[in-house]
């Protein structure tokens, strides 16, 4: 099967903002592409850096690992 992946969602993770997935559940859905990957995308509300699920997951993945990034 050879599938394409054409958008994905972002969500704001700050428990404070109520546009954040612990409030509103608000998503932001963009374009699958190599300048949305790369880019900051900030929330409206409060300004703070949208997350995809695969951000939480490589995460929560290095986490278990023991391992932290840098940022």
């Amino acid at each position: 099967m050879n599938a394409t992946i054409a958008s994905y969602n972002l969500y704001c993770i700050n428990v404070r903002c109520k546009n954040s997935v612990f409030n509103e559940i608000e998503e932001t859905r963009i374009g699958f592409t190599e300048k949305n990957i790369l880019e900051k995308h900030t929330c409206k509300a409060c300004r703070r850096p949208l997350v995809s699920m695969m951000d939480i997951e490589i995460e929560r993945t290095l986490f278990r690992a023991g391992i932290k990034l840098l940022q």
